[in-house]
């Protein structure tokens, strides 16, 4: 039996808990700040940059790069005071920067600095400052590690202000979410076993290995190559050149070089960094695609990693027959991006290795770029010195069963007598039958007496096993848009090749014409123009339907590309130019054209992946927990009101559902609740007096039935009826 007062009163009590907890839970919340699913907590960093970048400009202005740079903020419950100064030993003085046409690039390295906490021995700081932010990793020996990011890695570029430029985390903070069910070894993203072997035998051996490429060791956004000795003569300077290290102490530099002790002189490594295509379009994608910032924020990454490295080197001790001290790393060249002839794109259209869709009848689509070939060499290389593990294994040659004529065959009808109705060929299981009336019978060749076999061409009679006469006329491939039919000559089982058209007949619904027989080429031929794409990128807001309309260009210049529909007048085109065919890629290849002539972006996640993405994604998670954090009475409130209207729809629905306690009103019907409102709001308020009053009236009727009852019979026995005696 069902009782809803009681439930009704524990419900209301562990609401009133519920309550609460939340009034002195959410205050809390402000100071747990998750910053993704690998940070569990981060606070904002607030200090005034315009006066940081001020004392940046003059020390970048000083001559003597000995101005320091001093920056006070509060964080994780202390007090910092960082005393910075120009870094001058992470890059080499020779430093050559090679942009992605090759060109040298003059490249300020003044923003790129190295410091101490104050009031601290043997603490160390090193980072980067751009426009007034300071962006690095903070050590002390008491407190750990803390890590300074710039904020727009993490937020939205609205939500970016003077009180949220920076963001301040703890080593003990960062954690991996996936160490439990990632493969290989727990300790790192990109270490698995083998190259945890790898990495172990380097370590633990004295023998000098051969060089490695780049491309035979695992990396992810940088490739770095020992031992590169380079020289570089600028021919102009940049207005930038005046501040570098390489103008400043270039007098000073065979003083300074003379100073060094002799250890100092052969410890260093130069190093040649080559940066990922992937992490310069990511970066530029979170700094609104500013170049200049782009290169600046790249140049400072390589110089965390390289401080970091160089630090870890400088604590250790490497002592063997001799004693070996500050061991350190020095870039002294930097390549953006790959070089032009490994690029996507162009008209001869993208490489193999390319990541989207590709037409196939460009020259380049069949072809891997000098990259790909360069990366591809070094792991065959390794792999033949047995620096990595081989695994190629030895052809096994042509396999008779599968229906296809190899080399080595004569034909090949299937495995058995049960795929083979080839009368000419033995299968690969040939039957004791067939051995016995032949005893050099062998699989995939054919049968005695004849001259061919069905599966080596379309020509050979499979009743005769005999090639096709020429007499016969037996077309063998029938006519295309470019071709000409083809029948068989008499002379061999295989179909002769067809004739080709005249070069630039209209094919493919009169979008392509013909060349040597292949629908390949553009119509663009035509009027001595070349094919281009119609690209969002460039004409932004295009129409989607425009994007899958043909378009043609002078040559190798892209400004020049345009719609056929503008100048069809010219030329005869029908009105609104020629469309491409539907499956056709548009938008230089960044989708296809669909049976309703819009170009649709290739999409390999589909729409539920989309839709996921759009909800659950980072910025809009942590959009929405910091407007949890800043309006957390909202929140209480919101709460408090959802718990009422549950209470209050729970109570509703006990007066409409039925009971089988018979002291209980009767289950009210929602018509009448919707006519009579009020009666159910009493009804909902004195559930007893209800009942009560329904048990009386009930008991009442019952009472005053059974006195009429009573009355009755009485009446029936007065008035009955004696026989008298006789």
């Amino acid at each position: 039996m069902k009782q809803y007062p009681q439930v009704t009163e524990k419900m209301m009590k562990k609401t009133l808990e519920i309550i609460i907890y939340l009034i002195f839970f959410i205050p809390c919340i402000e100071s747990i700040r998750h910053l993704n699913e690998y940070i569990r907590h981060y606070e904002p960093l607030s200090y005034p940059t315009e006066k940081i970048h001020q004392s940046h400009l003059r020390s970048k202005r000083s001559v003597v790069h000995n101005n320091v740079v001093n920056i006070h903020f509060n964080a994780h419950s202390r007090d910092f005071h960082i005393r910075l100064k120009r870094d001058l030993s992470t890059f080499s003085d020779n430093l050559v920067i090679e942009g992605p046409s090759g060109e040298i690039e003059d490249m300020d390295t003044s923003h790129i600095y190295e410091g101490h906490l104050v009031g601290e021995s043997n603490s160390y700081v090193f980072g980067s400052i751009s426009d007034g932010v300071f962006h690095g990793k903070i050590v002390s020996p008491h407190s750990g590690a803390w890590y300074i990011e710039r904020a727009h890695y993490y937020f939205p570029h609205h939500a970016i202000n003077e009180s949220l430029h920076s963001v301040m985390y703890h080593e003990n903070d960062v954690i991996d979410p996936y160490a439990n069910i990632r493969n290989g070894d727990s300790s790192g993203c990109g270490i698995t076993e083998e190259v945890a072997e790898w990495m172990s035998k380097v370590q633990n051996s004295a023998e000098i290995f051969p060089y490695q490429s780049s491309s035979s060791i695992p990396h992810k956004n940088f490739t770095i190559n020992n031992n590169i000795n380079t020289g570089s003569s600028r021919a102009w300077e940049s207005p930038s050149h005046k501040y570098t290290k390489e103008a400043n102490i270039l007098n000073h530099r065979r003083t300074t070089r003379a100073t060094r002790p002799k250890e100092e002189n052969r410890n260093t490594c130069s190093l040649f960094i080559q940066t990922d295509p992937f992490i310069w379009r990511h970066i530029s994608e979170h700094l609104q695609r500013d170049a200049e910032k782009t290169r600046e924020e790249i140049l400072s990454l390589i110089a965390h990693h390289v401080t970091a490295v160089n630090y870890i080197y400088r604590d250790t001790r490497f002592d063997g027959k001799s004693e070996h001290r500050n061991i350190k790393f020095e870039v002294q060249r930097i390549k953006h991006d790959f070089p032009p002839e490994c690029r996507p794109g162009g008209l001869h259209g993208n490489y193999i290795m390319f990541a989207s869709a590709t037409s196939g009848d460009r020259p380049n689509n069949s072809k891997f770029s000098k990259c790909s070939i360069g990366n591809i060499s070094n792991v065959l290389d390794a792999m033949e010195v047995n620096q990595k593990r081989n695994c190629f294994t030895a052809s096994a040659g042509a396999f008779c069963g599968n229906k296809i004529v190899e080399a080595g065959e004569e034909c090949d009808c299937g495995y058995d007598y049960v795929e083979c109705t080839d009368k000419c060929c033995y299968p690969r299981q040939v039957s004791d039958y067939d051995k016995s009336q032949n005893e050099t019978a062998k699989g995939c060749s054919r049968r005695v007496g004849t001259q061919c076999s069905p599966s080596q061409g379309p020509c050979c009679s499979s009743e005769t096993c005999q090639f096709v006469p020429l007499g016969a006329r037996m077309e063998c491939k029938v006519e295309s848009e470019c071709s000409y039919n083809s029948t068989c000559n008499g002379m061999t089982s295989e179909c002769p090749p067809s004739l080709p058209r005249v070069n630039k007949t209209l094919c493919n619904e009169g979008t392509q014409l013909c060349i040597n027989g292949e629908c390949t080429g553009s119509i663009c031929l035509i009027w001595n123009l070349t094919e281009c794409f119609l690209t969002s990128n460039i004409i932004p807001n295009i129409d989607k339907r425009k994007l899958c309309e043909l378009a043609c260009q002078n040559g190798t210049d892209t400004a020049s590309c345009r719609s056929t529909s503008e100048f069809a007048q010219e030329f005869g085109l029908p009105e609104g130019g020629i469309s491409l065919r539907p499956g056709s890629p548009c938008d230089n290849f960044q989708g296809y054209c669909d049976v309703f002539l819009k170009c649709r972006a290739v999409d390999a996640e589909g729409p539920l992946a989309r839709l996921k993405n759009l909800l659950f994604n980072k910025e809009t998670l942590l959009t929405v927990a910091q407007w949890v954090t800043e309006f957390w009475w909202a929140v209480l409130l919101m709460s408090i009101a959802f718990i009422i209207f549950m209470g209050l729809f729970i109570k509703c629905c006990a007066v409409h559902t039925p009971s089988s306690n018979p002291k209980k009103p009767p289950a009210q019907r929602i018509s009448d609740t919707l006519r009579r409102p009020m009666n159910t709001f009493r009804r909902m308020r004195y559930p007893h007096n209800n009942a009560a009053s329904r048990h009386i009236s009930s008991s009442n009727s019952a009472r005053n039935n059974a006195r009429v009852s009573t009355h009755n019979n009485n009446e029936d026995r007065g008035a009955q009826y004696y026989p008298k005696g006789s």
